[in-house]
Order: C-alpha cells, then structure tokens, then sequence
C-alpha cells in the first residue's frame, strides 16, 4: 500500500513539472503573432477582422488602442456594423473591468480604445460583429502579452 502511494505522488510530482504554464492549454508558441495587418476569419466566415494597429505596437499590458477593419466575404469593408471587443484570460478565467468603447471610423475601420489587458500572459481578444441584416459572427486573437 505504501509503495502505491508513492508511487501515485511521484507520477502526480511529475505531471504537474511537466506539465505546461501556459493558460487553457495555449503555449506561448500557440499565440498569434502581431503585426500591423494580422487578419482573422471569423468561426463562421462571414467577416474577416484585420488588426491594422495596435498602439502601443505590440500590444501591451495597461491600455491599448486598436483600431481594426471588418470586411466581408468578399473583402468589401464593412462600415455599418456593431463591433464590439472582450478581452479575456483564460488561466485566469477573467477579462478586464475596462470597457473599450468603439468608434466607427469609415471604410469598415473601427477605432477600439482601451482594449485593457490589466497583466500579462496569454489572453483572447473576442471580436463580435453584429451585421445590419443581424446576423453576428466572430473573430479570436490570442494575444501573448509580456510583463
């Protein structure tokens, strides 16, 4: 009986050495990596949402600005749609008290202020576009943001 005790502390020992410290199970390799540009299709590809910038650049922990760029299908800007932004941590299991308040900008630019990351790690930037037809679709950034 002791030595299966043992045994099961070492092989739980372990595990937890092995196992990785990246949040929900995102290694900081699994991170999209920023540039002014980066673009991401949205889960049912009714929009692709562009990151033209980010200020600070690359993003950072405090408040950022972001201003991005919605476009359909097709690539056409879309300039009349609901845009909004959650930060969230998924170690954590929290986002930002911060809210970011959105400004349509023209030609499906939409300036983000602040997108708040109150520390650093892995986080998962939400953009949820809300279609003048209604229907609504999504985009995920994840985001690695050092201390």
């Amino acid at each position: 009986m002791n030595r299966w005790i043992s045994a099961s502390l070492i092989a739980g020992t372990l595990l937890v050495a092995c196992g990785s410290s990246d949040d929900a199970g995102k290694p900081d390799s699994q991170c999209d990596t920023y540039s002014e540009g980066l673009t991401k299709k949205s889960d049912a590809g009714l929009v692709s949402v562009v990151l033209e910038s980010s200020t600070p650049a690359p993003p950072a922990r405090a408040n950022n600005d972001w201003m991005v760029r919605v476009l359909d299908a097709t690539g056409a800007p879309i300039s009349d749609a609901e845009v909004t932004v959650t930060p969230y941590m998924p170690k954590h299991g929290h986002g930002t008290s911060v809210k970011a308040v959105v400004t349509r900008m023209g030609d499906g630019l939409y300036e983000l202020d602040p997108v708040n990351f109150v520390m650093a790690g892995v986080w998962e930037v939400t953009i949820d576009v809300k279609l003048a037809d209604g229907q609504t679709d999504k985009a995920l950034f994840t985001l690695c943001i050092a201390d």
